[in-house]
């Protein structure tokens, strides 16, 4: 079966079933550049995002034309587990002076979502943006502030790692 195959077939939940994806696949030449590519489908894109934040974690990378695929299409990504995974995969990766912006644009959009663990890791993702691009430190210090005033209890609790991993 095939990579696309194999997570069209994904039930949506199940982590195990991902994981033996992974297992399977993680080796394959290209694997990252499959990853980013699938985040293109919409249909695939939260499994392939699963996967492509546990391959960033595993410390593999991505090429730079890999990021620029990957920075590229955040803005067409509306449902949240993509979303959260997507967030989750920006401490992993250099974040270059033209995809400032649209990293900007995406931190800024999941600041307003919802979804309280896709906004806890925006606050993440504002503060790894502000770690690679320092101009955005005194807004991301003030950000952080107000969600500690005014978010839910585990969105507070992932602002106080934050000020401890980014301080």
């Amino acid at each position: 079966m095939t990579l696309e195959a194999c997570i069209a077939s994904w039930d949506g939940r199940s982590a195990d079933d991902l994981g033996e994806v992974y297992a399977q696949y993680h080796t394959a030449p290209g694997f990252g550049g499959d990853l980013v590519a699938l985040l293109g489908d919409a249909r695939l894109r939260p499994g392939g995002s699963w996967l492509l934040k546990r391959y960033l974690e595993a410390g593999k990378g991505l090429a730079a034309g890999e990021r620029r695929t990957f920075f590229g299409g955040l803005g067409a990504v509306e449902d949240w587990p993509s979303r959260l995974h997507l967030l989750q995969c920006l401490p992993y990766l250099e974040i270059g002076a033209r995809e400032r912006a649209r990293v900007e644009a995406f931190v800024r959009a999941c600041l307003v979502d919802p979804n309280k663990f896709v906004r806890a890791w925006a606050y993440n993702g504002f503060a790894v943006l502000a770690a690679q691009h320092p101009a955005y430190r005194p807004e991301v210090d003030e950000c952080l502030r107000r969600a500690e005033q005014s978010e839910a209890a585990s969105v507070r609790a992932r602002v106080r790692r934050i000020r401890k991993e980014y301080p």
